[in-house]
């Protein structure tokens, strides 16, 4: 009998004194508990429970400050796709309690064993009764600034390096990636809602990714944020496919070895059927389970609370690339790594309009500094184009523009459209003498440059008159007029092309031209006064025009306009 009640009372002091015993006992079960967005002061109430969020740049992915430190920095998690107004925390370590004093609040774990303290940038907790005191202000957005009392100039922040990399420290407005922090209350236990898993289409191909975005049967190599694109969907990578074997409401998932997914999550021959219940991927049996994820683990379970619902996003085909006539095509499904590290071929431009972007895409890494190669997307990606890419365009529309680099090559070969200020051109033009130009759009003659375009041919002599505008394609001669040397241009909008005229007289170049042997090239001289017939093998930079006459002589004298006057 003693030896019995010894065991039990053993028993007892181990729960008791267990962590999870000790950290939830009289708190709510924050893993199933819905908190909504605060956009008032009044919200903020002494003993609240709280969620601290903040956003990237793009306010495209919100984060949620945790109680987990690293060298002074509170962590970050990550939740994708926008920024909710209602919210479920993945546990208590994600929530906050305001504490009221007397100059504002304390702010403190959930469990009220730490505090929120901050010193220069850095953010951490201390001892609940040594903590910081903070105000919480409202800012713009239905955002809050939270400084403490004795450095306002900075404000609780979220600093972003990539999708696994981010924290919040203690910023001024230009040190975080946005000013201000979302906040979210408590407002009690989540209601059991419809998840958000479709049936998908017979033949299909799938995978099965929870909505905290981990996907079943993963290498540990793969990162997700690096796969997912911009529709929900995936790029190829090292984790698990499915082709989807639907039957009416029921449904098997095979994979590349004809094996399909069982209930124990591995991949057998035989035969099994699953279906979709309530929006979410559960067994077909007699008492349903739902496929559930968390942290990072997939099983099975007959409480949705349990875990995060699983879905199926669609997996894209292999990527592909070929080159015709110098335009390099993507298809398939590129990754934000992959796509990163494309060939540029010189000269050549690149087009992604028959792919989906990356979710995140990154800066191009071999494409040069000075290139001046197009980027055509889909119309309806315009919206996931990163702030590093230039010279985006669709194919009609030239969506974001950039300076164009003298003596690089550029190929428009049918017209886009170009808002006014969108291209730049310059150059350093030399002693005053006459230059050939050539652009790919229109542009007004700045002060203290004259510019002329060819008007006539006739005796040997060309023939040149003053223009205040330089048509989009339509070489002209310029020189410097004064002090200033340095020529810079920008489009007044309309057309931007390369390609010219088959027959003219005068022609463009924007690329690395050749003479060979049976060309009739002229180039300007370098005295500025005359074309000269072009050797073979020489060779001419982009920006730059040339004549092309057949049975000319060997040397062709311009008459400029207004050469008198000079």
């Amino acid at each position: 009998m003693l030896t019995k009640l010894s065991q039990f009372l053993v028993a007892l002091l181990f729960i008791i004194c267990s962590p999870t015993f000790a950290q939830t006992k009289g708190l709510p079960d924050f893993s199933s508990a819905t908190f909504v967005r605060i956009t008032s002061l009044d919200d903020l109430q002494d003993g609240a429970f709280i969620l601290i969020g903040g956003t990237d740049t793009k306010d495209e992915s919100l984060y949620t400050m945790t109680n987990k430190e690293n060298k002074n920095k509170l962590q970050a998690r990550l939740i994708p796709n926008g920024i909710p107004s209602i919210l479920s925390p993945n546990n208590a370590a994600e929530v906050w309690t305001l504490h009221t004093k007397a100059q504002g609040f304390s702010i403190l774990t959930s469990d009220k064993k730490k505090a929120i303290s901050a010193k220069a940038r850095d953010l951490y907790l201390s001892d609940p009764n040594n903590g910081d005191t903070w105000t919480i202000k409202g800012y713009e957005g239905n955002r809050f600034l939270i400084c403490n009392n004795t450095d306002k100039e900075r404000s609780i922040g979220l600093a972003v390096y990539d999708a696994n990399s981010s924290y919040f420290g203690y910023f001024t407005k230009t040190g975080a990636d946005k000013p201000g922090v979302i906040l979210y209350k408590y407002a009690g236990p989540a209601e059991e809602k419809k998840g958000e898993a479709t049936l998908p289409a017979n033949g299909q191909r799938v995978a099965i990714a929870s909505t905290q975005n981990q996907l079943l049967h993963k290498a540990p190599s793969v990162d997700v944020s690096d796969v997912l694109l911009c529709d929900g969907s995936l790029a190829s990578g090292d984790y698990s496919v499915w082709t989807a074997k639907v039957n009416n409401e029921y449904f098997m998932l095979m994979d590349i070895s004809e094996a399909y997914l069982q209930y124990n999550l591995s991949n057998e021959k035989a035969e099994n059927l699953w279906q979709i219940l309530n929006g979410r991927i559960a067994t077909l049996e007699a008492s349903p389970r739902f496929l559930l994820e968390k942290d990072g683990v997939f099983f099975l379970s007959s409480k949705v609370q349990d875990g995060n619902t699983c879905i199926f996003r669609k997996v894209q085909n292999n990527p592909t690339s070929e080159i015709k006539e110098g335009l390099r095509i993507l298809q398939g499904g590129w990754s934000a790594s992959l796509l990163a590290n494309i060939e540029w071929e010189e000269g050549g431009n690149l087009d992604l309009s028959h792919i989906t972007l990356p979710r995140y895409p990154q800066s191009f890494k071999k494409r040069s500094k000075t290139s001046n190669q197009i980027t055509y997307i889909a119309e309806d990606q315009i919206g996931s184009i990163p702030t590093s890419w230039t010279l985006i365009a669709t194919n009609k529309q030239l969506i974001r523009g950039g300076e164009l680099t003298d003596r690089s090559e550029v190929s428009i070969g049918k017209s886009l459209n170009a808002d006014a200020g969108q291209l730049t051109y310059s150059r350093q033009l030399i002693d005053k003498n006459w230059e050939t130009l050539c652009i790919p759009f229109t542009a007004v003659v700045p002060d203290g440059f004259q510019a002329e375009e060819l008007q006539s041919y006739a005796d040997s002599q060309l023939k040149f008159t003053p223009t205040n505008t330089i048509t989009a394609n339509v070489p002209v001669i310029i020189r410097s007029t004064g002090a200033k040397t340095i020529l810079i241009l920008t489009n007044t909008g309309g057309d931007f092309i390369t390609d010219m005229a088959p027959k003219a007289a005068f022609r463009s170049n924007y690329g690395a031209l050749k003479i060979n042997q049976t060309d009739e090239a002229y180039f300007l001289g370098n005295e500025g006064q005359s074309f000269v017939k072009a050797a073979k093998d020489s060779k001419l930079s982009p920006f730059r025009a040339y004549i092309h006459i057949e049975a000319a002589p060997s040397r062709i004298r311009i008459n400029p306009y207004t050469e008198q006057k000079y």
